[in-house]
């Protein structure tokens, strides 16, 4: 059975992850810049014929992967793997693909907004709802559709949700049905987690 890299020591991912790329693209070029403190986080900067990619490793968080024309650094990454072996897999397939993460789907939702020139607190007039829990959504990792078809709504728009299967676009219904069977699954969890 093969050794994963996710089975070796945490301080001993991040090094092999950097050496497989090294062996599966030589002509790439690859720095690293180690924290001063332990605990702190490493970066990596791959470039490969003009093709970079920005990588954080920090002990018990992960990899965070980011690669697009501009890397701005002091966002964050675009996408978080916990798993060695997924990010370098993710890592060879941005590479061979020339192709770019995309950030988390609340980021992409706030650059949406401010490019229609709605401010927090318009569509938190729109929807019902406090400026606070659209800045909240718009730092969240993990949203609720139903909230993100509201503020769609809010924005003028309709949430479509589409299923990409072998090349064949599969459309899981009407926006007005989406956001119908969406209200309604995420009342029932809301009433059983509150026991009712």
């Amino acid at each position: 059975m093969a050794t994963t890299l996710a089975s070796l020591p945490a301080e001993e991912q991040l090094h092999s992850v950097v050496k497989k790329i090294h062996e599966r693209f030589p002509e790439a070029t690859v720095s690293v810049d180690a924290p001063e403190d332990v605990h702190g986080t490493w970066y990596v900067d791959i470039n490969l014929k003009g093709h970079a990619i920005a990588v954080q490793w920090m002990l018990d968080r992960g990899f965070g992967i980011t690669s697009k024309t501009e890397i701005a650094y002091g966002e964050g990454a675009d996408e978080v793997y916990q798993n060695a072996d997924d990010a370098y897999r993710r890592l060879v397939t941005l590479l061979l693909g020339r192709s770019g993460t995309l950030p988390p789907l609340a980021t992409r939702f706030r650059e949406l907004r401010e490019a229609l020139g709605i401010s927090q607190s318009e569509l938190a007039k729109s929807v019902g709802r406090r400026q606070a829990s659209i800045s909240k959504f718009e730092h969240r990792n993990d949203i609720l559709l139903g909230t993100l078809s509201d503020f769609v709504e809010g924005l003028g728009g309709k949430l479509k949700i589409v299923v990409s299967i072998d090349g064949h676009d599969i459309n899981l219904g009407t926006e007005e049905n989406i956001a119908i069977a969406l209200r309604s699954a995420n009342q029932d969890a809301i009433t059983q987690k509150h026991g009712g």
